[in-house]
């Protein structure tokens, strides 16, 4: 699957800070079952408005190390009446992320910007666009291992 980071979730990652646990356990069942993780340009424009020139340039850089969106697309009228137009530029990045899940450009995003979480449901995508905590609920179930139970069969008789 392929999963975008919002700017925030990235952040978190690439701080020099502990993660908390639930991200750690997200990232590792990313890795073991091959999830993509992505970065959408509009990430590089939150970053760019950070007025700390040191940190932007830090975060810059190790954001260069993920795979972005190529060309991703860019919202629609008809999007950005349902979710809210905004002259604010993190509202505006934050419609470009949500219109390329739209667009499936990938399968999920990951943020804990909770208006970004409230503009998902406006436009009927908060099935995708998860928190830490829910995405990684949502993987857990997903790969859990369920015991097989056969009717005929009783514990007794199964060793």
């Amino acid at each position: 699957m392929r999963v975008i980071f919002d700017t925030n979730i990235l952040i978190h990652i690439e701080d020099p800070k502990e993660l908390s646990e639930n991200l750690q356990d997200l990232l590792k069942i990313f890795r073991e079952h091959g999830h993509q993780i992505f970065i959408h340009p509009a990430s590089f424009k939150d970053i760019d408005n950070d007025q700390d020139e040191s940190r932007k340039k830090i975060i810059l850089s190790k954001l260069k190390g993920y795979p972005h969106i190529e060309s991703p697309p860019k919202p629609t009228d008809d999007f950005l009446s349902s979710v809210g137009t905004s002259s604010n530029p993190n509202e505006m990045n934050d419609n470009e992320i949500l219109f390329a899940i739209q667009r499936n450009a990938a399968d999920f995003l990951i943020t804990e910007d909770y208006g970004l979480q409230k503009k998902a449901i406006k436009a009927n995508l908060e099935d995708r666009v998860l928190s830490i905590d829910s995405a990684l609920d949502y993987f857990k179930n997903l790969y859990a291992r369920k015991a097989i139970r056969h009717p005929l069969l009783k514990e007794d008789f199964v060793r």
